[in-house]
């Protein structure tokens, strides 16, 4: 399963007279499920709408019982 979002921030700069901007960060999550069952792997990929470079993470949830 494939998630496409916008995450939308206000960010704070001191010093400054109007001190909150905005940011928007998109964010891409791929859910799959393990070979063997177990266990849900979610790759997850960033970037924000004034940055060149993209982030990306993976995250594992294992089965419990």
């Amino acid at each position: 399963m494939t998630d496409n979002s916008i995450v939308h921030l206000m960010v704070h700069t001191p010093y400054k007279v109007n001190p909150r901007g905005q940011m928007l960060v998109y964010v891409t999550e791929v859910w799959k499920l393990s070979d063997d069952g177990k266990s849900i792997i979610v790759q997850a990929k960033s970037k924000e709408n004034s940055e060149e470079s993209e982030r990306s993470w993976t995250t594992v949830f294992d089965k419990a019982n």
